[in-house]
């Protein structure tokens, strides 16, 4: 802060100081400058670590956000892979009653492989309730398996 009260010094006693001005002129002389109060430096300091630590916890929260927001989009695309690879298997299942052919029984056996590796991909980016969802529909998927096969071999026996 700048002084507007700084005592100004007259001609005499500029002649006998070393601020002699040239000339005889009377030049204005500059304000002084004030240091500010410890309080205000503390203050400054405060105001300036609390804003560094907002904008660290606002960058932390953001980023564990962004991860929640990964780790959901590609649990949920998983869910929906295996969602479709099931209606595939289903449609399959049905065309291979109707015309049976080893054509159409390779198609069901990479539907269900996608539906297997959908539910993999699942247990890998889910939470644990998601997880156990996904064993059980693997487990489920796996006695599916079983029974069409023996539903194949029936079709295939006549």
């Amino acid at each position: 802060m700048w002084d507007r009260e700084a005592p100004r010094l007259r001609t005499s006693e500029r002649a006998n100081s070393a601020e002699v001005p040239s000339a005889g002129k009377d030049l204005p002389m500059l304000p002084r400058l004030r240091f500010p109060a410890p309080w205000a430096v503390a203050g400054l300091a405060t105001v300036l670590v609390v804003l560094a630590g907002f904008a660290l916890w606002g960058a932390l929260t953001t980023n564990r956000d962004a991860t929640d927001v990964t780790r959901t989009t590609a649990t949920s695309k998983a869910f929906t892979d295996a969602r479709y690879a099931v209606g595939q298997e289903e449609s399959l299942e049905r065309n291979y009653r109707l015309q049976p052919s080893p054509q159409i029984a390779a198609l069901h056996a990479a539907a269900a492989r996608d539906v297997v590796a959908a539910l993999t991909a699942v247990r890998r980016s889910a939470d644990p309730q998601e997880r156990a969802a996904a064993d059980q529909i693997l487990g489920l998927q796996n006695g599916y398996l079983a029974a069409i096969h023996r539903m194949f071999r029936a079709v295939d026996r006549g």
